[in-house]
């Protein structure tokens, strides 16, 4: 089976997964960046990814769905974990 490869990539948006740096020290990307905007989550005023995480919790508890705010919280969680593990 064939799949479209030329296709498939011209779909993706790279630009959503690039990091911004924040002014509070915080790495995230655009895509992260405009679903926290979405639900109004005060990530700039966060000190860490662990307080970050916290008020994504808190909306996430308030709301019926929320699929991509979920998908935030997970890929911010993996990233904290790796961040603040040593091996």
């Amino acid at each position: 089976m064939e799949y479209p490869v030329d296709e498939i990539i011209n779909e993706i948006n790279f630009s959503d997964y690039e990091y911004q740096t924040l002014s509070n020290g915080l790495m995230l990307t655009n895509w992260e960046i405009k679903v926290l905007d979405q639900y109004q989550i005060p990530y700039q005023n966060c000190h860490n990814l662990k307080e970050l995480l916290f008020e994504i919790e808190k909306v996430i508890s308030s709301v019926d769905t929320c699929d991509d705010l979920d998908n935030v919280s997970m890929s911010i969680s993996e990233r904290d974990y790796y961040q603040n593990t040593s091996f």
